[in-house]
């Protein structure tokens, strides 16, 4: 089962999404051990990394206020 991020994670989450996962089939009390085969199997697995969208974001500021200066003029 793969859970998508948009963002590096530490072990910490991963453990979680691995308990999260085992919630999901039922299992009310999973241990950590149960987490961490899931996760070594590859059962449970993080796609994406981190990602810097600074360079879109000013883009669009841009673009923003060349539209907001143009309507104005």
């Amino acid at each position: 089962m793969d859970r998508s991020v948009t963002q590096d994670i530490g072990f910490n989450q991963i453990v979680k999404k691995a308990s999260n996962y085992l919630y999901d089939l039922g299992f009310t009390t999973p241990t950590h051990q149960q987490c961490r085969k899931l996760i070594d199997e590859g059962i449970v697995t993080v796609r994406g990394v981190e990602k810097d969208h600074s360079e879109w974001a000013e883009n669009a500021r841009k673009e923003l206020a060349s539209k907001i200066f143009g309507a104005i003029t």
